[in-house]
């Protein structure tokens, strides 16, 4: 399978976590990255005035801030600039102040055998695809883009173990970092994540044939008999039934999982999962 060829706007470049997560996914090859100056000098300019206006650095400070965030990425990804004319910028006919994004997919498809270019964008509405059909570009918001990685590679596993990567990086709990992506407009990818958690617990649990019933503190009962599973919510209705071949399940929340996940390691029965929640 050929990568995905894939430009970055401004705007999710400066968010964290998201953009970390989209440049480690970045990093370990799930797509090439292409990014331009104008968009780099964009998200120095925007993430300053963010900073400013969080009260956390003057000017001058937040200025330097940025700019150390842009130069890391200019270092990890070396090959990624593409320098588009105005000329070129000029003649497209999306959102003025969006164009020289467009532009930058543009000459990204020059360097990769005209091959379909992603934007990956939160503003959709700056770019119609009546504007990017003509050019073989889409456009995707950072929620898309990772369903659909993991539509194409056919697994949550890459950016499962990117997140857990992520949050060791960042020294917090992967649950939290869940639930900032998911304030971050990636809430869909967010319940794929949680799914994948529930199924790794769900494998440690049928592991332990021997465990009949289980109560936690306040919220779960577990039952567990040959390779039967149901997890009730005290004050709700059953959260999930499982057998080896259906999964009757209402999604589960970052909550949820956090109470499941202590449920389990109070009970001290079950093995505990090899990844940090």
């Amino acid at each position: 399978m050929n990568l995905p060829i894939v430009v970055l706007d401004a705007c999710v470049l400066i968010p964290m976590p998201i953009c970390d997560t989209l440049l480690r996914a970045a990093e370990k090859g799930l797509y090439r990255f292409y990014t331009s100056p104008k968009i780099l000098d964009e998200t120095t300019k925007n993430q300053a005035k963010i900073l400013v206006k969080q009260k956390k650095y003057n000017l001058v400070t937040a200025r330097q801030k940025a700019e150390y965030k842009v130069n890391q990425i200019k270092k990890a990804f070396p090959e990624a600039l593409v320098k588009p004319t105005d000329s070129l910028i000029e003649i497209l006919e999306n959102d003025p102040k969006a164009r020289h994004v467009l532009a930058a997919a543009i000459e990204a498809q020059k360097l990769e055998n005209n091959a379909t270019v992603i934007i990956v964008t939160q503003n959709l509405k700056d770019f119609p695809s009546s504007e990017l059909s003509k050019y073989n570009v889409k456009a995707m918001s950072p929620d898309e883009f990772f369903l659909w990685l993991i539509e194409i590679y056919d697994t949550t596993e890459n950016l499962f173990d990117i997140l857990q990567e992520q949050a060791k990086g960042i020294k917090q709990q992967l649950l939290d970092l869940l639930k900032r992506l998911e304030k971050g407009n990636a809430k869909n990818f967010v319940q794929e994540i949680i799914n994948e958690i529930f199924y790794i617990l769900r494998k440690y649990g049928r592991e332990q044939e021997e465990i009949k019933y289980l109560k936690g503190e306040k919220y779960y009962i577990m039952s567990l008999k040959e390779k039967n599973l149901m997890i009730t919510c005290l004050s709700k209705k059953c959260l999930l039934k499982s057998n080896c071949t259906l999964i009757i399940k209402n999604n589960l929340s970052i909550e949820d999982i956090k109470i499941l996940t202590n449920f389990i390691q109070q009970s001290k029965i079950i093995t505990q999962p090899n990844f940090r929640l």
